[in-house]
């Protein structure tokens, strides 16, 4: 098993998983209350195991690749871009996100906090990726802080609807993002992976989770006939942002060529 090997995995999976939620979304679910329509249950979550086992196949695959070495780029416009659609995002699901009504006042302080902390972090970085100058190293943990305190506001606020498809997707999508930007941290706090498998494993799987939960239902609101409302599309327009700059980031520090 080598990186080639497994980009075109990945490029597979990612429209195999966004197609599978779509025949999900359209032939499964409610569109009224995001619930699976009666006796489709099994169905349902029946394409959510599947999502799972590509997810898993394609993590057990990178163990399989003998060595991983990775170059941190210095100057990187495609990078830079990247840093800034996230970052234009977050400022947009930071003013446009309508907060459950179970979230305390507090809870909502710091989830604010933690999106406008990070949404100005990746506007530094996007400008460190043009003109290549040295960010103090613990900054880069702002964005797992996000990722964190998105997962553990997600799950305690899902209540009954936890086992809504769309809410299953959130918030796999956030534990994948904070495991993603755990390895991320490392990487530029100078903390070495063994063959960085780790770095890889969760980068490929968090690629494919966040399209998964987000592009397919930006494609059924554009398309449908009625728009599929019952995720906020602030936070899934987020989602997207963070799978586009964890394909052109892991692509990035895995080419060598880009940095001859």
């Amino acid at each position: 098993m080598d990186l080639k090997k497994l980009a075109y995995g990945l490029a597979a999976a990612v429209p195999i998983c966004s197609i599978i939620r779509i025949l999900q979304i359209v032939f499964l679910v409610e569109y009224q209350n995001g619930f699976y329509f009666s006796g489709k249950g099994f169905l349902g979550n029946l394409c959510l195991v599947l999502i799972a086992l590509i997810c898993g196949a394609l993590a057990f695959f990178t163990y399989k690749i003998e060595k991983i070495s990775v170059i941190i780029p210095k100057r990187d416009w495609v990078l830079a871009v990247a840093s800034v659609i996230v970052s234009i995002t977050l400022f947009r699901e930071l003013f446009g996100e309508n907060m459950p009504m179970t979230m305390l006042a507090g809870q909502v302080l710091l989830l604010k906090l933690s999106t406008a902390f990070t949404a100005v972090y990746f506007l530094i970085f996007a400008l460190k990726c043009i003109i290549s100058f040295k960010m103090p190293p613990l900054l880069h943990i702002m964005p797992v802080i996000y990722a964190i305190i998105k997962t553990v506001f997600s799950f305690i606020n899902l209540s009954s609807l936890a086992l809504i498809s769309d809410n299953v997707l959130l918030l796999a999508s956030y534990c994948g993002l904070m495991l993603f930007f755990i390895s991320y941290g490392k990487i530029y706090n100078g903390i070495k992976e063994k063959g960085f498998k780790k770095y890889l494993a969760t980068s490929v799987v968090t690629i494919v989770i966040t399209i998964t939960a987000s592009l397919p239902n930006l494609i059924i609101n554009i398309i449908g006939k009625e728009p599929y409302i019952h995720t906020n599309t602030n936070v899934l327009i987020t989602l997207l942002a963070f799978g586009i700059f964890a394909i052109v980031f892991t692509y990035k520090i895995l080419n060598k060529k880009e940095h001859i």
